[in-house]
């Protein structure tokens, strides 16, 4: 080969690597990862798009409030963790599976044959849970044990944060009675405790009415003396508040004494009518009276006892002009 063959060949071969290098080099083709939560509203997912064959892609599952991470499905390095990774060869698709979260709420009744509770089952994070104590035949509820041991009523309302166990408790229905409460006189006052009740220590009270007093009671009690008191009720029972009218005692006196002379002196009782009456000495007359309301210049007068209290009436005598 002549010189310049050769330095053409070798100028030729120069060029065609010079070529081959500015050449921009080939893509790789891209896939596409689809990443999604069932239930579709259980929880957020991130990693899904387009990626070049070969990657390996970091995923991530979230579950929102009320619900739990179970597992991906689909091609994943670890389906049991939340956030894990996908290598990508060609389109696919993983989803993140979820769970609701749920408690069981239980009850028990104590004794067993005595009742049963409503409402028992699996409730959902944060729903509202109403339990409910029934008693069969011959049985009250009585209580709950458990974390509603404070709750007085035979239904109890909470949410279900956590599984939960309580116990309904009967006992055995007490005998009903009758009580009789009665007044005497009738129109003496009132008295209140009495009715169809169970067997048991019932309150009874007696009210006096205006211008009585209560004077004890009659029949079996715990104090006869007490306007309040207690029944042991174990059987039909009646008793009898005693009431009297209250009394006052109206003393009447002359005023100067050597003046004269006074009649209507004495103990009535509320509701009374009292007569009163002035009577002066010779060389005296009668004034008016004092204690009273009302016209005083009578020297006989009629007033009406309105309370037990003690009155003092004085008659006042001038001399005679």
């Amino acid at each position: 080969m002549s010189y310049k063959k050769c330095i053409s060949f070798i100028l030729l071969i120069f060029a065609s690597v010079s070529c081959l290098w500015g050449s921009e080099p080939t893509a790789a083709p891209r896939v596409k990862l689809s990443v999604s939560a069932y239930p579709k509203d259980a929880g957020t997912v991130e990693g899904g798009g387009e990626y070049p064959i070969g990657r390996v892609v970091e995923i991530n599952a979230t579950a929102k409030k009320g619900f739990v991470f179970k597992e991906w499905s689909g091609v994943v390095s670890d389906p049991a963790s939340p956030k894990t990774t996908v290598y990508v060869s060609s389109d696919s698709a993983v989803i993140a599976h979820f769970d609701e979260i749920k408690f069981g709420i239980n009850a028990v009744s104590s004794p067993r044959h005595a009742g049963y509770v409503e409402g028992m089952g699996t409730y959902a994070q944060d729903a509202p849970v109403v339990l409910k104590a029934v008693p069969n035949e011959g049985f009250v509820f009585e209580g709950w044990d458990g974390f509603a041991k404070e709750v007085v009523s035979s239904s109890v309302r909470f949410t279900a944060t956590r599984p939960v166990t309580v116990t309904a408790r009967f006992k055995p229905k007490a005998p009903v009675y009758t009580l009789t409460l009665a007044a005497a006189p009738l129109e003496g006052g009132t008295v209140e405790g009495g009715g169809e009740l169970e067997m048991g220590i019932v309150k009874i009270k007696a009210i006096p009415a205006k211008g009585y007093i209560f004077n004890g009671w009659k029949g079996k009690v715990e104090s006869a003396g007490s306007a309040e008191t207690t029944v042991s009720l174990d059987g039909n029972m009646t008793v009898t508040a005693n009431f009297l009218r209250q009394k006052a005692y109206v003393e009447v006196v002359a005023n100067p004494p050597e003046g004269g002379s006074v009649e209507g002196q004495g103990t009535y009782a509320v509701g009374d009518v009292a007569e009163i009456r002035a009577i002066p000495k010779q060389g005296c007359v009668f004034s008016e009276w004092r204690g009273i309301v009302g016209s005083t210049n009578k020297a006989s007068m009629k007033i009406t006892i309105e309370d037990g209290k003690t009155k003092t009436i004085i008659a006042v005598f001038k001399p005679e002009k």
